[in-house]
């Protein structure tokens, strides 16, 4: 017998004791038992995989300290998931289907990407990850779904839902918002979709599938100062107030990628020890490349 049948045993264990439980302390004890059980098999299956159920190895995962988003929007999303996989006897009580959705949106380049990356780190339950293009697949879409049915508990993770968007082949579409219907009837299921568009299909914003939205914009002018201290350290302390100022002004509307660009090739060209000097020369070079002035969107 593999070691990892033992939880699916316990699970089945816990449901026949349940049924055949002459008190209520014994139906309790089952009872216990099983939403450990369960929490078990979560734990050795936590592992990131592919809409069909292959392991992505080279799946990036980050701490919540690499991130660089507004405390409170770092926190909320951190305790809704976690809260989340703490709560299905909660759930199972009041009778509440045991499936919750949050939606990230807001321009490439600010942080969609790296927070999912941080959850599936933390989360501490399985991950299936793909694109929406990905699910336009009926082969695909089934796969998905048996992946789900055998990990649940687990998260859902689909990246680039305005990539699927209404055309004169309406298949595709239909496909996707099929597949997020029988999704969203899951139990067990926490669905992560990250938006770069606010012109995203309206029909994908359907009461019952995303429950939460958290708007991902450009970093505002502390949060700028504040990513640039995180990163530099001594060396952005260094540069004089009204220089830290006119560096940080002159990034207004540069997405949190643009900025973490600037960083990385002052560093990369002043042999880790970065100046006011290789900072300006950075952002010229990469404001000068985008063709973009000061203050004008700019990301990747």
């Amino acid at each position: 017998m593999c070691s990892s049948d033992l939880p699916q045993i316990g699970i089945a264990q816990s449901a026949i004791s349940f049924v055949l439980a002459d008190t209520a302390d014994d139906a309790m004890l089952a009872i216990n038992n099983y939403y450990q059980t369960r929490k078990d098999l979560c734990r050795q299956r936590c592992q990131v995989t592919s809409f069909t159920g292959d392991p992505i190895d080279d799946f990036e995962q980050k701490k919540w300290s690499d991130l660089h988003l507004p405390a409170k929007v770092s926190k909320d999303i951190r305790l809704e998931v976690q809260d989340f996989f703490k709560s299905e006897r909660y759930y199972d009580t009041h009778k509440i289907r045991y499936r919750r959705g949050m939606a990230f949106v807001g321009p490439r380049g600010n942080g969609k990407t790296a927070t999912c990356q941080a959850i599936a780190a933390t989360a501490g339950v399985p991950v299936m990850y793909g694109n929406a293009l990905q699910m336009t697949s009926e082969e695909i879409s089934a796969l998905l779904l048996r992946t789900i049915g055998y990990n649940s508990p687990c998260i859902v993770m689909i990246e680039d839902l305005d990539m699927v968007v209404p055309t004169e082949d309406a298949e595709p579409l239909i496909t996707l918002l099929s597949m997020l219907d029988k999704i969203a009837m899951m139990e067990g299921i926490f669905l992560i979709g990250t938006i770069n568009s606010d012109t995203v299909e309206s029909s994908v914003f359907r009461p019952g599938l995303f429950d939460a939205f958290y708007f991902f914009q450009n970093l505002a002018s502390d949060e700028r100062n504040a990513m640039f201290n995180r990163i530099l350290g001594k060396y952005w302390s260094s540069i004089k107030k009204e220089d830290r100022a006119a560096v940080v002004a002159r990034l207004d509307g540069c997405t949190g990628a643009v900025i973490q660009e600037v960083m990385a090739r002052s560093i990369l060209s002043s042999d880790g020890e970065p100046k006011l000097k290789h900072i300006k020369v950075a952002m010229d070079e990469i404001l000068n490349a985008f063709g973009q002035s000061p203050g004008s969107s700019i990301g990747y």
